[in-house]
């Protein structure tokens, strides 16, 4: 299972954890001066590195909710690494640089990657051709909270 723990004999792919999170750290940016992270953030930031450097097979096999199901498509999985490389560059945790091009659907399917369900959801705005709407998610074992941005298509449309 993917852990942040250093050093709990743990291995991502082959790779041992400490490794694994030296790799991490060595190729994340600083966020943005003036940008707030919210408590939570580092945990979806650090896995969001972990499936873009280990790719969705591999990623599945150390999920403890083996994430993501092999069902999903090809264009899935891309919208999936589209989502993790902009949480990986701090996109998403405010209002002037949310989450783009990844649309209400795969906005669910990459938080569902991270074990996460939307607790409410705001629509903020609307500017020509596009919304903004303000999600709250909520892990769903631990409970804990965050907000995340994600702008979408005017008319984007939901299917269940």
């Amino acid at each position: 299972m993917w852990g942040l723990e250093p050093g709990a004999g743990q291995r991502e792919g082959g790779i041992d954890i400490s490794t694994r999170l030296e790799r991490y750290r060595s190729q994340k940016s600083s966020p943005p001066a003036g940008l707030h992270v919210p408590e939570g953030f580092g945990y979806i930031h650090y896995k969001a590195f972990l499936y873009l450097d280990i790719g969705p097979e591999a990623y599945r096999e150390g999920d403890a909710l083996r994430m993501p199901p092999p069902a999903w498509s090809a264009a899935t999985l891309e919208t999936l690494e589209h989502g993790c490389r902009q949480i990986f560059h701090w996109r998403g945790i405010s209002d002037d640089s949310p989450l783009e091009g990844i649309g209400i659907p795969g906005f669910y399917q990459l938080i569902q990657l991270f074990h996460f369900r939307v607790a409410s959801q705001v629509l903020l705005d609307t500017d020509v051709g596009f919304n903004l709407d303000r999600m709250r998610i909520r892990h769903i074992v631990d409970g804990k909270e965050f907000t995340l941005y994600n702008r979408v298509p005017e008319q984007t449309w939901i299917d269940f």
